[in-house]
């Protein structure tokens, strides 16, 4: 166990702001007291703040990265293809409605390729498992 020594003498006491006058550090810096920082700022810099941050996450979402696109593609159409392997060991098994459960999971809300050619190969991919759940009614 370490023990502490030779402390030196206690730092002054900062003096308690009065009512109306900023605090104001060592630097110069002044902080604005609780209820001035409310009434001056208050709801309007938060809005601001959050409208601001709200718009960027908004753009964000309206503008994908290309590649992050084509990742995504690729994924789904990846998993389609799985989907439709099982598709294909569950008509041998005779129980194929897991199958077509995962395959009409995989069909909603599908992502967009950026690439042409990644776009008309998902597409191609997704195609043949509208068909397969066609035949089954679906």
């Amino acid at each position: 166990m370490s023990t502490i020594e030779g402390l030196g003498p206690p730092a002054p006491l900062p003096s308690a702001p009065r009512p109306g006058v900023p605090a104001r550090r060592a630097d110069g810096f002044a902080l604005p007291q609780p209820e001035e920082s409310q009434a001056a700022t208050g709801d309007a810099a938060a809005v601001g703040h959050a409208s601001g941050l709200d718009a960027l996450l908004t753009l964000q979402e309206e503008t994908p990265d290309p590649d992050a696109r084509d990742r995504a593609a690729r994924r789904r159409a990846h998993d389609l293809l799985q989907a439709l392997a099982s598709l294909q060991r569950a008509l041998l098994a005779d129980d194929e409605s897991a199958a077509i459960g995962g395959l009409e999971a995989l069909l909603r809300d599908p992502p967009i390729a950026a690439d042409p050619g990644l776009a008309e190969l998902a597409a191609a991919v997704t195609l043949r498992a509208r068909v397969e759940l066609a035949r089954r009614g679906r």
